[in-house]
């Protein structure tokens, strides 16, 4: 996002304007789910440049995983309680009503980012190519693994 403001929920508002305008009917109750999950634990992932958006709502019509980079960095509270500056903001937005297959995609994207530091390092410097490569060779193992029985 080129010249994005410094204050979160200026920077929340943009990146839902500038998402796909058939994935959320209304965006200000969205917005408003976004900075309600801030405002309960930090969102800033720690040791890195990123903040994890997400939150369901009636007014999402699918899951969606968006990463937005900022031009201006913003400050944040990390989940370790350390200051961050965030340079990339990962939005992740959910119907209320998921299926179990829908709940499953969603927790393995965002627990993958967490999952090592070279996962963390993909998601604070990646490009959308390599981060969707990832993405999709972790399912292709996965679906590997479920039709093995391996899990």
């Amino acid at each position: 996002m080129e010249y994005n403001s410094q204050d979160l929920i200026a920077v929340i508002q943009e990146c839902l304007a500038h998402s796909d305008s058939t994935l959320i009917r209304k965006q200000m109750p969205v917005a408003k789910n976004l900075l309600k999950r801030v405002r309960m634990a930090p969102v800033g992932i720690p040791n890195s440049h990123i903040a994890l958006l997400h939150t369901r709502s009636p007014e999402i019509t699918r899951c969606s995983f968006t990463m937005f980079d900022l031009d201006n960095e913003i400050s944040l509270q990390s989940m370790d309680h350390d200051t961050i500056q965030v340079k990339r903001v990962l939005l992740m937005l959910a119907p209320d009503n998921l299926t179990a297959p829908e709940q499953r995609v969603m927790s393995t994207i965002s627990s993958m980012i967490i999952m090592s530091s070279q996962n963390l390092d993909l998601f604070t410097n990646g490009s959308q190519k390599e981060i969707k490569e990832a993405i999709a060779a972790l399912f292709l193992q996965d679906l590997k693994d479920r039709l093995l029985g391996n899990q």
